[in-house]
């Protein structure tokens, strides 16, 4: 998840710079290809978001999970050693 993000996001920056080259070419009119900048950086907002949320709640449910199981390892040591 992390190389796709990653990815995901190093496309959108190579095409924002397409079109910023674009617009210093004078290709297209410079609003129009701002607003796809824009719209491209508010996608990926999005985008970034909704997988960031995910991964928190996947690595909060990890966490909890290591916690009972270090909680139980210590607790059966310190029977051990008893």
């Amino acid at each position: 998840m992390y190389a796709e993000l990653y990815l995901w996001n190093g496309n959108v920056d190579s095409l924002i710079r397409v079109l910023q080259r674009l617009e210093a070419l004078n290709l297209a009119s410079g609003p129009t290809l701002r607003g796809y900048g824009i719209r491209l950086e508010e996608l990926r907002s999005i985008v970034n978001v909704t997988i960031l949320e995910r991964m928190l709640m996947r690595e909060q449910t990890d966490y909890w999970r290591l916690i009972r199981q270090r909680d139980a390892l210590d607790n059966a040591n310190r029977n051990e050693v008893v």
